[in-house]
């Protein structure tokens, strides 16, 4: 395909010149979207992402298969030529992480909105007196007070953060600056464009999924450094590469879909129960200032 105009349901405008540029370009925008329609409070990490063309409905669509069901995007500008089949993406390649530390548009307002609230709701997940998420249930009591009334939903976001009583402890501290950050732009803000509403979605998973990778240890690490083993020495008696034993130890999903065989024998090697490094499908992490 050449460069040309596609709308991708949720998403409205997007430009691409193939199939799997729509994916890469817009990876984390479709998973915000599918994690909203889920109704789930973290970012769901799919298992497959295909598009196709249904002749019964003369409509493209692209397809995301994750928590075991599957999330439907309709997908204008795109007819039976380009999808004379399936077409498959490898999701691998669209990975790619974001820091909030580093915005992509300074001036952009629903990016700091969507950083205040995913910085929010983390701290209070993880550190708040109630563990619970001012932001997520802001939106669910009242969906339209962001786009009606931005000053009262500001006002009201850094009161819900108060509440959970966060205690501003060692290794939180580049956090608390990034809340303050966030909430300095967006003092002088009274209301947002219409046509922007719904955008901070994204960044608030970006900015939770981000605040994770950079707050946590993966369990298999821990076990790893209390052995005294480097990664080398652990992927040679496992029998893999240094790059796929670093693949298990920092990716999400990476090891939940190694072989059994693979994970008995490295459990086994670092005198943990299987369940100990990874559970549900992904790993189990060690929260910073909880385990030491």
């Amino acid at each position: 395909m050449r460069v040309r105009i596609h709308k991708l349901e949720y998403l409205g405008a997007i430009r691409a010149a193939s199939l799997d540029e729509i994916v890469e370009k817009y990876w984390e925008d479709i998973l915000a979207v599918v994690s909203w329609q889920a109704g789930s409070l973290t970012r769901l990490m799919p298992t497959r992402v295909w598009a196709d063309y249904e002749d019964t409905k003369g409509s493209a669509y692209l397809h995301v298969m994750c928590a075991g069901s599957k999330f439907n995007l309709y997908l204008n500008g795109i007819d039976e030529r380009d999808l004379p089949e399936a077409h498959e993406f490898d999701i691998r390649k669209a990975i790619a992480p974001y820091d909030p530390y580093h915005p992509n548009d300074d001036n952009d307002v629903m990016e700091t909105v969507g950083i205040l609230e995913g910085a929010v709701d983390f701290l209070c997940d993880h550190y708040g007196v109630a563990q619970g998420h001012p932001c997520w249930t802001l939106h669910y009591q009242y969906p339209d007070l962001i786009r009606t009334r931005f000053a009262v939903f500001h006002n009201q976001v850094m009161l819900g953060f108060q509440k959970e009583l966060v205690r501003k402890k060692r290794g939180l501290e580049k956090i608390f600056g990034l809340i303050d950050e966030a909430n300095r732009k967006l003092i002088e803000v009274d209301e947002i464009p219409a046509r922007k509403v719904g955008a901070d979605k994204v960044y608030y998973y970006r900015t939770i999924e981000a605040l994770n990778r950079q707050s946590t240890r993966s369990e298999l690490y821990r076990y790893r450094r209390k052995l005294g083993m480097t990664q080398t020495d652990l992927a040679k008696e496992l029998g893999v590469s240094l790059r796929q034993l670093q693949r298990y130890e920092t990716d999400d999903c990476a090891l939940a879909n190694a072989p059994v065989a693979v994970v008995e024998k490295l459990a086994a090697i670092l005198g943990a129960d299987i369940t100990d490094i990874v559970k549900d499908g992904k790993l189990v992490y060690e929260r910073n200032g909880e385990n030491s």
